[in-house]
Parts: C-alpha cells; sequence; structure tokens
C-alpha cells in the first residue's frame, strides 16, 4: 500500500472537495433566489459530467439528488487523487534522477 500513498494526491482531493462542499453550500443557499445558483456546484462536477455524458451520451446533473452528488463528489475526488499520485511520482523520479546525476558528478571528483 505504501506505492499508492500520496501526500500531493490527498492534498489535491482534500482541495477539490473543499471547492464541491463550497459549490453544495452556494446552491443550497442561493436556490431558487438566483438563476445561476448552481454554477459553482456546475463547474466542480465537471469531469463527472464530461466523463458520464462521454460515456452514456447524456447526463442529468441535477444538484437535488444526493446520489448523483455523492458520486460527482467522490469521482472528481479519486481523479484528483490519482492526478497527484501521478504527479509525485514523476516529481520524485525527478529528484532521484537529480541527485543521483550530481551524487555521480561529485564521486568524479
Amino acid at each position: 500500500m505504501r506505492r499508492l500513498a500520496s501526500a500531493l494526491g490527498f492534498a489535491l482531493a482534500l482541495l477539490y472537495l473543499a471547492a464541491f462542499g463550497y459549490g453544495d453550500y452556494f446552491y443550497l443557499t442561493h436556490a431558487g433566489q438566483w438563476w445561476i445558483a448552481a454554477a459553482p456546484l456546475n463547474m466542480a462536477a465537471q469531469p463527472y459530467i464530461l466523463t458520464v455524458s462521454a460515456l452514456n451520451g447524456s447526463v442529468s446533473f441535477n444538484p437535488d439528488n444526493a446520489t448523483t452528488l455523492l458520486s460527482a463528489a467522490a469521482f472528481g475526488a479519486i481523479l484528483a487523487y490519482a492526478v497527484g499520485w501521478i504527479a509525485e511520482g514523476l516529481l520524485r523520479g525527478l529528484w532521484r534522477l537529480a541527485l543521483g546525476r550530481a551524487r555521480s558528478a561529485n564521486a568524479r571528483r
């Protein structure tokens, strides 16, 4: 399980869930008062909406449906974690490569 641990992935997933939570809060406090109340939530749910639309051909994202809302939040958080995990792996590899070259250059002296 050590290979799946990622601090950057965890931070990105938390950041995504915070943005999604804010979008839901904004929607709940402004629903029925303002025509664009669902815009922040729809923007946060774009990864879910685009993926489901590509797979099914259409999507009906309704912020009032708790199942859809939780699915979109979980999907986005998992995707953010995966992106952070990949980025952290690449950065760690580059760091090891740079340290290896620096050590080999110091060893030659």
